[in-house]
């Protein structure tokens, strides 16, 4: 008796997927932003929100050693973005990770 409720349960989510993809594709032919309507926009070192400083590295650690592209993906992941990025070979070929930092969700009212 468990398949049918799971499978209405997989078919509602499959629509609301649907319907918000439609959304964005909308938004998207509209020129606008959908990332923009979702999200709110956060400055990066705003001392305010308790978030931690992260010190931007200008060289890549000396215990890695790189070849000339990715030596210069790292730097131009470095200049370009606010984000810290890990070298390190993958399996996919990239040469340089991000690192994603995680906030802990705000204490409910």
């Amino acid at each position: 008796m468990a398949f049918p409720s799971l499978n209405a349960q997989q078919e509602l989510n499959n629509r609301k997927i649907l319907e918000d993809l439609q959304i964005k594709k909308q938004l998207l032919q509209k020129g606008v932003s959908p990332v923009a309507t979702t999200i709110p926009s956060v400055p990066a070192n705003n001392p305010s929100l308790g978030l931690p400083q992260y010190m931007q590295l200008s060289q890549p650690p000396s215990d890695v050693i790189l070849n000339a592209p990715a030596r210069a993906a790292w730097n131009q992941a470095h200049t370009q973005s606010f984000g810290f990025f890990v070298p390190q070979d993958s399996a996919f070929g990239n040469s340089i990770i991000p690192v994603l930092p995680r906030f802990d969700a705000p204490p409910p009212k």
